[in-house]
This record gives C-alpha cells, structure tokens and sequence, in this order.
C-alpha cells in the first residue's frame, strides 16, 4: 500500500461480511480497493518523501501517462525501517504444590535495519469502446539484518544457579517478489460486463538464524547452532467474474476461481562448538513441499423489494491438498468439497435510515507450517512440529447493521 499513490484508488469498500462472491478464507471481513478504469488524457506524475523518528523513512516516485486508449502507469519506493528493541523473559517451573522446582531469566537485546523496495508497471488499452486489455508487473523486496545479544540465567529450587550462558546472535531475511497479471474486461452494456484475469506470483524467502551459546556455567564448550531456511511460494490464479442486471432492477453474479499454491520449505541447519567447523545437524535439515488446488464456483443473485433489498449467494469450493515431508518420508493427500453459502438483507425504514442483517460462512485453513510434521528446534527453549491432520476451521457469521 505504501508503493500506490492514492489517485489510483476510485474508492475503497470495507466488506465486513462478504457474500458468496468473494472467497471465504478468513475469519474477518474484506477490504476491497477499487482502481480507477480511467484517467483524464495527458501525463501525471507525483514524489512522496517521509522522515521520522529513529532514522525512518521513505520515499517514492509515480507517473502517468494516458491517451485516448492507452494508458501507461508505474511507481517506485524505497523505505527505510531501523530495529531497535529490547526483551525480557521470565520463567518459574512449580511442582503442583505450591512449591518451585526451577526458574530463569533472560535478557535479550537487539538492533539492526530493515529496507523495503517495491517497483509496479501496468498498461491499459482500450481495443473498443467496450472492450479494455490490462496487464502488469510487480517486484518488491525486504532485507532485515538484525544481531540480537541474549543473557541467560537459571536457577535450581534453592535458587542456586544451575546454567549461565550468554548467546551473540544474528538474523538476516531476504525476501524478493515478483508478479505478472493480465485482465480482459467486456462491457456488453450498462452494469453488463465480463473480466478474465490471470496471475502468477512468485516469492523466494530466504532466511538466516544463527546463535552462539558461551557457557559460564558450567564450564563446558561452546555451542552454535545455524538454521537457514529458503522457502519458495508460488500462486497461480485464473478467475472469471460475469455480472448482468436483470428484471426489476435485479443483479445477477456468476464466477469461476482456480488457485493453486505450490510451495517447498527447505531447512538446513548447522551445528557444532564454532561456526567454522560446524556440521549439518540431521535433526534441524528437512524438506517439506507443500501444494493446495482449491476450484470455486459461485453464483448471487441481489433483489430489490420495495424498500427491501435482498442478496443471496452460494459457493462451491473443491480442495486439494497435497503434502510431502520428503526427509521423513511422510506424504499425506486429501480432498475435500464443501458449501459457502452467504444472505444478506437490508430494509429502508427512512430516507436516511437502514437496517441490515447478513449471514455468511467462512473458513480458515491451516497454514502450511502448521501442517509439516518434522520437529525444529526454533531455539534453545522452543520446538514446533506441524499436523498434516489438522482440520479447516468452520465460522458461521452472522451480523446485523443499522
């Protein structure tokens, strides 16, 4: 949002209950912002520059151009976002009883920096009066380098110490996007249209998470652990919307959707009692490839009444999810089709009074970490392992307006 100047946006629509139309992923609402279709005949451009605290800041640039069928636009960005921050952790293990078996502490501080770039160009051509191709292209990318410092202390129940370590530290993120998009709109007449998009998007995530733990207590060799993880997150999209008035001022909607996210996670990690002689460690390196198909179709129909106005909508939605957990040899694929229906109605009991009610259901699928099985260890005091079982959480919505 920072890379769009605000005169490309016609309006924006806060949907808090979105109809069958939309896809139903989510536990919240939408918001929807609607572009501009056209633009006054000439060239625009404009320079945005930020400055704050902290030595924060962005700046931007953005132009365009547009005749009476062509319309050629672009932006560019850069923002600056320094690290600065420190943590304090506590800990206490109680017997049941009222009494402590152990406890630690630890201090953490860290600094570093964070840049973001973003670059957009889009082309709009009007082949008729009815009939508009547009396409573009996006990259953006985020660097952090951050160096946490953590001290660490733990005590036995006497509350004498048992482990002292303090543990230099250092994380770096590189995360490049990129995108293309091509749109077909055809007007057959007046809220009678048409629009094909396709998109592919691609992002390659690259991450660092190194550490070194320096033992005061006990005496013994120092420990450093390394986990790089690159992570590669494809989406392709094809999506068609048909939109057609009908008898007495009615609204018919239909549409076809298809997603499909290809994702592979792979995790190498490091371990030994220095970086320069540390060895893979088997128990950090996994691969997990992870791919989600989901087919939707969905068809509303919006009435007016008198001074009622009512929107029903259903969607169908197929999915398919394909898991494999190459390094332990744990592939599991399911598929599954369920119903997203939505009704929403909306009464004028005055000119400048409206009651609403609506009602829609949504779903919110696990993410893909949380259904890799493989155990990491994400520092000294955290191990995660994912579910490839895990379940889509079913919300019903319901919400009234006036």
């Amino acid at each position: 949002l920072e890379a769009m100047s605000a005169d490309r946006i016609e309006r924006v629509e806060v949907i808090t209950n979105p109809s069958a139309q939309y896809s139903p992923e989510g536990a919240a609402g939408i918001i929807n912002l609607i572009t501009k279709q056209s633009r006054k005949v000439g060239r625009s451009g404009s320079v945005r520059l930020n400055v704050g605290s902290g030595d924060r800041g962005n700046f931007g640039v953005s132009g365009a151009y547009n005749s009476n069928k062509l319309t050629l636009s672009g932006d560019a960005s850069i923002r600056f976002d320094p690290q600065d921050g420190a943590a304090r952790d506590e800990r206490a293990v109680l017997d049941g009883q009222g009494g402590q078996l152990a406890s630690s502490r630890s201090r953490t501080r860290q600094v570093g920096a964070a840049d973001f770039w973003n670059l957009r160009g889009s082309v709009d051509y009007d082949l008729s009066a009815k009939t508009r191709l547009s396409g573009e292209a996006r990259f953006s990318r985020s660097d952090a380098q951050v160096k946490p410092r953590q001290h660490f202390e733990s005590f036995g129940p006497t509350g004498a110490p048992t482990l002292i370590f303090d543990s230099p530290q250092r994380f770096t993120d590189g995360r490049p996007t990129g995108a293309i998009q091509g749109t077909v709109r055809h007007k057959f007449g007046d809220e009678h249209d048409l629009v094909v998009n396709l998109s592919h998007e691609r992002t390659d995530d690259r991450r660092e998470g190194a550490n070194t733990e320096v033992f005061g207590l006990p005496v013994q060799p120092d420990l450093f652990t390394d986990l790089h993880t690159v992570t590669t997150l494809i989406q392709t999209q094809a999506k068609a919307d048909y939109t057609r008035p009908t008898l007495a001022e009615g609204k018919l909607k239909a549409g076809y959707d298809l997603r499909v996210d290809d994702n592979e996670y792979d995790n190498v990690g490091l371990r030994g009692v220095a970086e320069a002689s540390a060895a893979p460690d088997p128990a950090q390196t996994n691969l997990f490839l992870y791919k989600q198909t989901i087919n939707a179709a969905y068809l509303t129909y919006e009435q007016p009444f008198g001074d009622w106005t009512v929107l029903g909508g259903l969607r169908l939605e197929d999915v398919r999810l394909d898991l494999d957990q190459v390094t332990s040899r744990i592939a599991h694929n399911t598929g599954q089709r369920d119903a997203y229906p939505s009704l929403h109605l909306a009464y004028k009991a005055s000119d400048d009074t409206q009651l609403t009610v609506s009602y829609s259901k949504r779903v919110q699928r696990p993410n893909p970490s949380d259904l890799n099985p493989f155990v990491v260890q994400r520092d000294p005091f955290n191990q995660f392992a994912g579910n490839p079982n895990l379940k889509p959480q079913i919300t019903n919505s319901f919400e009234a307006g006036w």
